[in-house]
């Protein structure tokens, strides 16, 4: 199982970046490269948290999406997970499957930068990092904290 980070292009995209330069500035790290998208893959699926919400497809579907044009990178970070762990991420995913999209996270970032807000501590509605870090909590392996923006998540890795 791992962890794709991406770098898109489009409208929200961009958003997403510009703020994490100005999140960076704020808290006088900085500004570095940051992808504005994650998601997970194991076994030729998708797991991710898009404008549609939360979806599971194959990785052929996910790529066929209309965001991958140039420039487009990506970061691929490996999850060491045993036979436990995995079942348990794999549950965990599934579960979440059709869920709608945390559009307020674009709010709680920018509020989290100057103020301390932290979102819903639900996970009724899901952005992708949260997806990401909620799975990944739910191995029991790890303990990140589910508000983590992505410039903060893609420092720990």
């Amino acid at each position: 199982m791992k962890i794709v980070l991406e770098h898109t292009s489009n409208f929200s995209a961009r958003l997403i970046q510009f703020w994490m330069v100005i999140d960076a500035l704020v808290h006088l790290k900085k500004p570095t490269f940051t992808y504005n998208h994650s998601l997970i893959e194991h076994d030729g699926y998708v797991w991710e948290a898009i404008a549609g919400g939360v979806r599971q497809w194959t990785v052929q579907e996910h790529y066929a999406q209309d965001k991958y044009r140039k420039p487009y990178q990506t970061k691929e970070i490996e999850l060491d997970l045993n036979g436990i762990e995995l079942n348990k991420a794999i549950g965990y995913l599934n579960k979440q499957v059709g869920k709608k999209y945390e559009f307020a996270n674009f709010l709680f970032h920018i509020l989290n930068t100057f103020v301390e807000w932290r979102g819903s501590v639900t996970d009724r509605k899901l952005y992708c990092y949260e997806l990401i870090i909620r799975t990944m909590n739910f191995t029991k392996k790890w303990n990140l904290d589910i508000f983590l923006n992505p410039r903060e998540f893609n420092e720990l890795f």
